[in-house]
């Protein structure tokens, strides 16, 4: 019994000796990133589906293909606007790039003047 305690205590003391010290940095560094305000997307709601005026009643041929062909211009639009709204945002990302550009090229002038 008092060979386990030994053991364990000598165990423990190696154990904490390997520890290093955490040192925190709080120096106030200055960094270079250019932020961008970037508009929330808009609000674009599923539309509601032709097709889904079949439900279980029985309906004539001519009558599902209508449906079918209003519900597929629909989603036509549907796509047409998810689409415009992500050329927005890539919009956003290039003139992001260029900023950042022109941010990177005052950090090498800062540098090289220091």
């Amino acid at each position: 019994m008092v060979k386990r305690i030994i053991i364990l205590t000598t165990a423990a003391l190696f154990i904490a000796g390997c520890a290093t010290p955490v040192r925190i940095k709080t120096d106030v560094q200055e960094v270079f990133v250019p932020v961008l305000f970037c508009p929330a997307p808009p609000k674009i709601e599923r539309p509601e589906l032709p097709i889904e005026q079949l439900g279980n009643g029985k309906k004539s041929a001519g009558e599902i293909v209508k449906l079918y062909g209003a519900t597929v211009r629909v989603l036509q639009g549907y796509a047409e606007e998810l689409e415009t709204a992500l050329k927005q945002y890539d919009k956003t990302q290039e003139e992001y790039q260029e900023v950042l550009q022109q941010f990177e090229a005052k950090k090498k002038e800062l540098e090289q003047t220091k």
